[in-house]
Formats: structure tokens, C-alpha cells, sequence
């Protein structure tokens, strides 16, 4: 089997679970070796090292952090420098971005509620008495017995939501407006006029304990997903169309650039770009 199909085959079948990082982390050494001599008109970025993106969301449940201090022994706070997995006292994982900040109590027992800055993923776990979990935010929260979802909070304008499993109740503590979500719905919140709006989600594109598997998506829907991940605008050649179809692995510690060239790669086209602008040739 040549490098070219051992290396489509890898990607397009990894499953994200129980990956060989060493074995994954040689095969895109070769990648990166093979990229530069195609000439890209943007320098190559490199792997963010650690577990982890999607965004966070803002929640009031009728506290304050102020509150929280006030009413618990010890909290824990995490701001980390490189996007990074934590697991909480509940048993609940969270992939942080870098530079984002959660705080919490250190058991969580009796209160499942914690104070999110920044953007981050939710594998939340249902407690036996279904105790709900509550994310606070800015002007809003987010209520959760036990799903899997992302969050986007970087936009000055705007939070997005996207559900992947189980149900949340996304609220806005200044109207009261109060929305439950179901899978495979995103939702976008603007801070401005507090108006909430729901649409599909990316099609093809789902999550996985740190990993965004993508399944026979279309390329102009990967396109939208790496442009609301990164906060990045990527347009599409009208030359290249949008008859190819993707299937692959998109790690939540991968940058922008390395997604881009995971993907031009596996169709075969080019991308250029800089500032924050792509455009996806032949």
C-alpha cells in the first residue's frame, strides 16, 4: 500500500478512540514533509498539542460567582495556555481553549453548577439522583442532566450552541426566554436585542469525545463548520464545486491551518490565505 492510501485510509477510518499518537503524530510528519512541496501560498501551521476545542457558553442560575466563593470551602480554576481536557469532581470532562477560564467547587455532590469564560466542549454525566448541571454565562445559562455538546462564546456579538446528544434548556436571564434544545440543532443567541435563533447543525459533521467525526459530509458543510470553529471565513471556488464528499477526523487541539490541509489534501485542491481569509482552489 503506497503512503497516499495508507494515509487516506487512516483518516477517513479513525474512529477517535484509542489512536496511536505517536504512530498519528509520524504519519503527519511524512503529511507536512509532502505539503511543502506543493507550494501552499500560506505558511503551514503546526499541531496545537492537547485535547481539545469547541467553545463555551454564559449561564446565571440565580448566583454569582461572588456567591459561589462565598458559599464553598474550596474552588477550583482552570486557565489554561494550550486548549486542554479537565475532568471535573462529577466525573463530567470539559476541553478548555486556551485562554479560557472555568471555575467550580471542588465536590460536587450537593451543587453541580460551574462559571465559564471562554470557549470550550461538555461531556456532562447524569448523576443518579439527575441532579442538573448548570453552566453559567454571560447574560444566559445553560441547564444539562447529561449530554454531549459545544459552545462558541468568542463572538462579540453572539453565543452559538451546537447539541450533539441529550437535551438542554439554553435560557437568557434577561428576558427569561428559555429555549430546549434537541440534537443535531444549533442555536445562536445575540447578545444585542437577546433574540435566539435555531437551525440544523452542520450535516455530517458530529462529535466524539474530543474528536469532530466527520461522515460523508460535503465539502462547503466542513467549510462552514471550520469557519464557525476558528472564526475564520473560507470560500469555495465555484471551479471546485460541491459534489465531494469527506469522511475523517477533525482533533480539537488541530489548528485551523492543519484542518485546511488535512482536507485539501484528501480532495486533492489547494488553499491560500491570510488574516483570517481562505480560498479553496483547484
Amino acid at each position: 500500500m503506497s503512503f497516499n492510501e495508507y494515509l487516506k485510509n487512516f483518516w477517513g477510518t479513525a474512529s477517535g478512540k484509542g489512536n496511536n499518537p505517536v504512530v498519528e503524530n509520524r504519519i503527519w510528519r511524512k503529511m507536512h514533509r509532502k505539503i511543502l512541496f506543493r507550494k501552499y501560498a500560506w505558511k503551514i501551521g503546526t499541531v496545537t498539542v492537547a485535547a481539545s476545542v469547541a467553545v463555551g457558553l454564559f449561564v446565571r442560575y440565580g448566583s454569582t460567582l461572588a456567591e459561589m466563593e462565598e458559599n464553598t470551602t474550596t474552588l477550583l480554576s482552570y486557565s489554561p495556555q494550550t486548549n486542554t481536557e479537565v475532568v471535573l469532581p462529577d466525573g463530567s470532562k470539559v476541553w478548555l481553549d486556551a485562554g479560557s477560564t472555568l471555575t467550580c467547587p471542588s465536590e460536587m455532590t450537593t451543587r453541580r453548577e460551574i462559571f465559564l469564560k471562554g470557549n470550550a466542549a461538555f461531556d456532562v454525566v447524569k448523576t443518579e439522583d439527575l441532579r442538573n448541571f448548570i453552566i453559567n454565562l454571560d447574560s444566559s445559562y445553560i441547564e444539562v442532566k447529561g449530554t454531549s455538546f459545544t459552545v462558541r462564546n468568542t463572538d462579540a456579538e453572539e453565543i452559538s450552541v451546537i447539541l450533539y446528544s441529550g437535551a438542554i434548556d439554553f435560557v437568557s436571564t434577561s428576558n427569561g426566554q428559555t429555549v430546549a434544545m434537541k440534537p443535531s440543532n444549533k442555536l445562536i443567541f445575540n447578545r444585542e436585542d437577546q433574540s435566539i435563533l435555531v437551525t440544523p447543525s452542520f450535516r455530517g459533521i458530529s462529535w466524539d469525545h474530543g474528536v469532530y467525526l466527520v461522515r460523508n459530509a460535503s465539502l462547503n458543510s466542513v467549510a462552514e463548520f471550520i469557519e464557525w470553529r476558528y472564526g475564520v471565513q473560507v470560500e469555495v471556488s465555484p471551479s471546485v464545486g460541491n459534489s465531494q464528499m469527506m469522511n475523517g477526523q477533525i482533533l480539537h487541539s488541530d489548528t485551523c491551518e492543519v484542518v485546511l490541509e488535512k482536507m485539501c489534501f484528501m480532495l486533492n485542491l489547494e488553499c491560500t490565505g491570510e488574516n483570517g481569509h481562505y480560498c479553496i482552489t483547484r
